[in-house]
């Protein structure tokens, strides 16, 4: 049975590679130019615009990496079409035949976009950030990207013998290099907040803060990807 969904795609991977390196990049400027001029003010109200910055111009930002799609699914192959936002001219169109696809990774978002990733045999793979808007759980329940891809997942390799079934693949902060990076991490944000401490321990508890917060994100991050990928290998 054929089966159509529309949505959007937001490059998520292309958005993190730009702006955490350059999020983390301006908070150990900050710290080091602070220090230098010896300004409790400048940590604090520069802090403040490095992180409501991404919120200012958010929706400018993401509407650059946003585009229509158009899925479509049968017992042969899962199709994605790729069109402009305010047109209808086809930009790409992705064709993955399950027979092609050895593993696929999804990943949910703080903002419910559902990070789908498709490996093929080939070794090649593709990654799609969907707006679905859709958190874990309404995902496992409700119709849309994820609950329409795992139900054909599921019809084929319900006759398939166990090495040539579909599998699910952990996402990056799970794996044994995710975990190196997010620990390295937060091994710097560690150091950082440290380093601000002895050379200008009055404005200290604000750096200690934020420092923390980046810290537990990061790990709480980490701990949900573990349990949403037991959880979705665990259905039935």
């Amino acid at each position: 049975m054929k089966k159509e969904y529309k949505s959007q795609i937001y490059n998520t991977l292309k958005a993190f590679l730009y702006s955490f390196p350059l999020f983390i990049s301006g908070f150990v400027l900050l710290i080091f130019i602070s220090v230098q001029l010896k300004s409790d003010l400048l940590i604090i109200f520069g802090s403040i615009c490095l992180f409501i910055s991404p919120f200012i111009f958010q929706k400018n930002i993401r509407n650059i990496f946003t585009r229509k799609v158009l899925l479509e699914f049968d017992e042969q192959a899962f199709i994605v079409t790729e069109f402009p936002l305010k047109k209808d001219t086809i930009i790409t169109k992705s064709i993955f035949n399950w027979a092609d696809i050895k593993s696929y990774k999804v990943d949910f978002t703080k903002l419910n976009y559902t990070n789908l990733t498709i490996y093929l045999k080939d070794g090649s793979n593709k990654t799609f950030g969907f707006k679905d808007k859709n958190t874990f759980e309404e995902a496992l329940k409700e119709e849309g990207v994820f609950n329409i891809f795992y139900s054909y997942v599921k019809q084929y390799n319900a006759d398939k013998e166990i090495n040539k079934k579909i599998t699910l693949t952990p996402v990056f902060f799970t794996t044994r290099s995710g975990s190196f990076i997010l620990f390295s991490v937060v091994g710097l944000a560690i150091f950082a907040v440290c380093f601000h401490i002895y050379k200008a321990p009055k404005s200290s508890p604000f750096t200690l803060l934020m420092g923390v917060s980046i810290i537990l994100g990061l790990l709480g991050k980490r701990k949900q990807d573990k349990d949403n990928y037991n959880r979705i290998n665990n259905l039935g």
